[in-house]
């Protein structure tokens, strides 16, 4: 079932990859447009929005979502700024990376696979060991002179 939901998930996001860059355009606008703050800060265990898309725009070398053009509407203006967007840059780091997250991927899939051949082994080998002999290890039930008979061949040897 797991392993049906995480294709199904991959699946869904490979079809509709348009739609989530549009997606993040959109959110990466609105976290510009109503959350920059540039005199917030914030910490180590929670940046700001701010110290975020610096650090975005200077690690990518960007500026504003699509272009610096984006940040004409915004109270603070960046003291670095570069011409492209970091929509575009974000993406290109996506997909130069893509090969470490698929790997990453496939070998969880496997892992997964291989966990799921094995149970189901497991479950063929108790079934079929189960149909062999009638008596299952619930229903013996050894008597105690069985029991004293072992006790007593176990000293002897």
């Amino acid at each position: 079932m797991l392993f049906m939901s995480e294709f199904l998930v991959g699946a869904v996001a490979f079809a509709f990859r348009n739609a989530l860059t549009r997606t993040l355009s959109n959110e990466m606008r609105f976290a510009i447009e109503n959350h920059y703050n540039a005199s917030d800060r914030g910490s180590l265990a929670s940046p700001s929005v701010a110290s975020i898309w610096d650090n975005i725009q200077t690690n990518f070398e960007c500026c504003g979502v699509t272009s610096y053009e984006d940040w004409y509407n915004i109270k603070a203006w960046s003291e670095l700024w570069f011409d492209k967007g970091c929509v575009h840059s974000f993406q290109n780091w996506i997909v130069k990376h893509l090969h470490v997250v698929g790997t990453i991927g496939l070998v969880i899939a496997s892992i997964q696979l291989i966990g799921l051949l094995c149970s189901m082994l497991l479950f063929c080998s108790v079934k079929r060991r189960s149909k062999r002999s009638p008596e299952s290890y619930k229903s013996y039930s050894p008597s105690s002179a069985d029991l004293h008979s072992k006790n007593v061949s176990s000293w002897e040897d």
